[in-house]
């Protein structure tokens, strides 16, 4: 009963360990106070992302405008911290790092969400996931959306128009064959 006694009294001071990288991006980003803020599950899936380490760099210029950004420019989007439109180039810089040919694809968020108030996060998140073998077809696609204005409608919807008048249809035919 002792043992218990020592173990559970252990628990109960301060937490004696130096922060690590991640606890600082997770303190960074984590600071509009919403319901979902989860810091350990921050923590979790920061050192899962940051695995290797070969983009350490550019992680830490990210978390460094981070933690230089007002508190203010981070709100709650569906009840979790969102940095908005904080940091955008960091944050380009490190989709680039951690998939070369996301560049477009994150130019290409960053326009949806000006125009169509799309999810920056969810979008940024989806373009660092293009499907295996697909990654240059995605970039071809997301470099072509970038040639013509910015289309706000929902993707499940027939487009009315004719083949030859959607944009990039060739190539998003493209990313839907290879993705078979």
């Amino acid at each position: 009963m002792a043992w218990l006694l020592l173990t559970s009294s252990a628990c109960r001071g301060q937490y004696t360990q130096p922060p690590t990288a991640c606890d600082d991006h997770c303190q960074a980003v984590e600071r509009a106070d919403c319901p979902d803020d989860y810091p350990a599950d921050c923590v979790r899936d920061c050192e899962k992302a940051r695995a290797g380490g070969a983009c350490a760099p550019a992680w830490r210029t990210l978390d460094d405008c981070y933690a230089a950004a007002d508190a203010s420019a981070f709100a709650c989007v569906n009840d979790r911290s969102d940095p908005g439109n904080t940091c955008l180039p960091e944050r380009r810089a490190l989709s680039e790092c951690l998939l070369p040919t996301s560049g477009p694809c994150f130019d290409e968020c960053v326009r949806q969400v000006d125009a169509c108030a799309a999810n920056q996060a969810d979008c940024e998140a989806d373009c660092l996931q293009p499907a295996p073998g697909c990654e240059l077809a995605a970039h071809d696609y997301k470099a072509c959306l970038l040639r013509y204005p910015v289309e706000c409608h929902d993707w499940f919807e027939p487009d009315p128009r004719p083949q030859d008048e959607i944009p990039c249809f060739n190539e998003a035919l493209t990313v839907l064959g290879c993705s078979k």
